[in-house]
């Protein structure tokens, strides 16, 4: 049966369900089987009951041609189950010369003259199975970016719940105020970037699976950095150490695998571009950059930045403590407001750190 346009019906269910060209040529076979056993066949003016069906789909003549298969026999066998499957030999020499017993012949069924049934039949059976492949498509991209940063749209505000459309509008899903950023402030249509925290499939969402999303923790800034930076995302720079405040601050301990290639340098970009767009996205957060080291010393010294620090002094290898001496003048800054430099300091390298004055440090018997 020839289908003006085929091709371009494919690409069309395609884009309507989010599913691919092979997956619509499943449904449409599919769709025709089951409406080819709401007809009958006709050899030779012999009505026969539609059993075993075969669709053909060819894309580049743009046709599709249901046939009837039987087996040919010498005789009907009573089972119930293949007896409308069966061709009497006589028969089947009528729709096939060459036909043998033990063969299979091919009978066309005319999806052109199709009755009201079978018409229904083919429309239900094409949004059944579509539908289910676009669940499945979507059950698998939201479980293979589970712990991934992904584009969001938003649709709508309630009271700080943003309606987002996810996965390419695939599903919608719910940032709650909770999972915000306390500066975040999204208009309508607005795109922005989410963390995939948990998807569950639940019962009462007939087969859809339900995503949560978040845009609070260390793991949303790593993730974030991962997609904005291909020299991390190529494993050519590591994120070693990171620690946040969500919505004020992040600390990143990064380091190069590779001598040409610059790990601060990486993550800031050209004239800071790529930390800049970061920043953005976390609606003004900033960053703070510092250089790992396996040496505890440089590393305390690089993760207390932009606080200069003196000397690092007394370290306790078994408790992973350590006093940083900084100038009087720079204590309130090493320290930083509410103790968040310290503090951010600490959850990203691991280690206790202790700030000193230089006063404090002498006072003290602190040798440095």
């Amino acid at each position: 049966m020839k289908v003006k346009g085929l091709n371009e019906r494919i690409l069309g269910i395609a884009d309507e369900y989010s599913i691919t060209k092979e997956q619509v040529i499943e449904v449409l076979k599919y769709a025709y089987t089951h409406a080819c056993r709401r007809e009958k066949c006709d050899i030779n003016g012999t009505k026969y009951d539609v059993k075993k069906v075969e669709v053909d789909i060819d894309l580049e003549k743009e046709e599709i041609d249901c046939y009837d298969v039987f087996i040919v026999v010498d005789e009907m066998r009573k089972d119930e189950d293949v007896v409308n499957a069966q061709l009497l030999i006589d028969v089947a020499k009528q729709v096939d010369r060459k036909a043998t017993i033990g063969s299979f012949v091919k009978v066309l069924v005319k999806p052109k003259e199709f009755g009201n049934n079978a018409s229904q039949e083919l429309k239900q059976r094409s949004f059944e199975c579509a539908l289910s492949f676009k669940k499945e498509n979507t059950n698998a991209y939201f479980h293979e970016n589970k712990g991934k940063v992904i584009g969001a749209r938003v649709i709508s505000n309630e009271n700080g719940n943003y309606l987002l459309s996810i996965g390419n509008g695939l599903l919608q899903t719910v940032l709650t105020n909770e999972a915000r950023l306390p500066k975040d402030n999204f208009k309508n249509g607005d795109s922005i970037f989410v963390l995939v925290q948990n998807v569950s499939i639940e019962k009462n969402n007939k087969g859809w699976p339900k995503v949560t999303v978040t845009r609070r923790g260390k793991e949303f800034v790593k993730r974030l950095l991962e997609l904005k930076i291909p020299e991390i995302a190529e494993g050519h720079v590591e994120i070693l150490g990171i620690s946040r405040q969500d919505g004020e601050r992040s600390k990143v301990g990064v380091r190069s695998n590779m001598a040409e290639i610059d790990a601060i340098g990486a993550c800031l970009g050209t004239k800071s571009s790529r930390i800049k767009e970061i920043n953005a996205i976390l609606s003004g957060e900033k960053i703070d950059l510092f250089k790992w080291s396996d040496n505890e010393k440089e590393l305390i010294k690089a993760a207390l930045a932009p606080a200069e620090v003196i000397a690092v002094a007394e370290v306790n290898m078994t408790l992973k403590s350590a006093y940083a001496i900084v100038k009087s003048d720079k204590l309130s800054l090493a320290i930083g407001r509410t103790g968040q430099n310290v503090s951010l300091a600490v959850m990203a390298t691991g280690w206790k750190i202790d700030i000193k004055s230089e006063e404090q440090a002498n006072s003290d018997g602190i040798l440095y």
